[in-house]
């Protein structure tokens, strides 16, 4: 039997970034995220708060290799990716954060214009 994970791309923008970068829009068969907490850093220091990003990084790449423009591909194929493949089903709310924590909204609600 052969397990495959699924990762619907999209492209975005970033602040303060020059073009586009790709991002998972949703996922199937593939853990979504890392959490990286309590792991060691390279000073060997436990981290607090690092959640990798796996599909959204998996997306980047699949964004680049389809291409935006006339060559666009309908698909990649990544393999030997090491993320870990899952049969759970993945709740769409594992690929957000809340608004409270996110430090663009945070950083909107608290500028000086809303004070």
């Amino acid at each position: 039997m052969v397990h495959v994970g699924i990762i619907i791309v999209d492209s975005r923008l970033m602040p303060a970034r020059v073009g586009t970068t790709g991002v998972a829009i949703s996922c199937a068969g593939i853990e979504p995220v890392n959490d990286m907490r309590a792991e060691k850093d390279l000073n060997g220091n436990p981290l607090k708060v690092t959640f990798q990003a796996v599909v959204d990084n998996l997306a980047s790449i699949a964004n680049h290799k389809m291409g935006e423009g006339s060559e666009s591909k309908p698909f990649a194929i990544i393999r030997n990716s090491d993320a870990k493949l899952t049969d759970r089903k993945i709740n769409p709310n594992e690929l957000a954060v809340s608004h409270d924590q996110c430090v663009y909204v945070r950083g909107l609600r608290n500028s000086p214009q809303n004070s």
